[in-house]
């Protein structure tokens, strides 16, 4: 793994990024700016724990979330993201939102904090595949999607049958 800094919380602790093979990296690769808004949040704060998941209302639109709640009237699919085993839900035809929230997941680590994901909008649990899969995981994204985008997904992979059925609440 290489370690990028990222930056030092109130607390002294260090907050760093692989960002060649993680989640997070690809994720300010994409969207560099990223960087700078998880400095302004990590520099003014102490924290603590195994896991820490950060979900900071900004002040100002900060860019624009891909994920949306879903009604009955939307046309869903799941597919497998590109470079993942997880299937992804998706929605067709609906537009990003502007969000005024920043969300940074870290896990503590002997040097510091690893920041393992990064992004524009509310915290949302991993996918109810996941290994990191919570109990809210399978609700959550019962209710919500992705937009679709058919560069970010193995189109091979796309299919009408929720790939976590067994995993959901009723009505998927």
């Amino acid at each position: 793994m290489i370690k990028h800094p990222v930056a030092v919380t109130k607390n002294k602790k260090e907050v760093y990024v692989d960002l060649v093979a993680s989640k997070a990296g690809k994720q300010i690769a994409a969207q560099p700016h990223l960087v700078n808004l998880a400095q302004e949040i990590l520099s003014s704060e102490d924290y603590s724990g195994e896991r820490v998941i950060i979900e900071r209302h900004m002040g100002r639109v900060i860019g624009t979330s891909d994920v949306v709640k879903t009604t009955d009237k939307d046309t869903i699919f799941y597919a497998k993201t590109v470079g993942s085993q997880e299937f992804m839900r998706f929605v067709k035809n609906r537009s990003y939102t502007p969000s005024h929230y920043l969300t940074l997941v870290l896990r503590e680590e002997a040097e510091g904090y690893l920041l393992t994901a990064i992004m524009i909008g509310r915290h949302r649990p991993e996918l109810p595949d996941s290994l990191e899969a919570t109990p809210e995981s399978a609700a959550y994204w019962t209710e919500h999607a992705s937009i679709w985008e058919p560069r970010v997904a193995q189109l091979q992979s796309i299919t009408k049958e929720c790939p976590w059925a067994s995993l959901t609440p009723a009505n998927s």
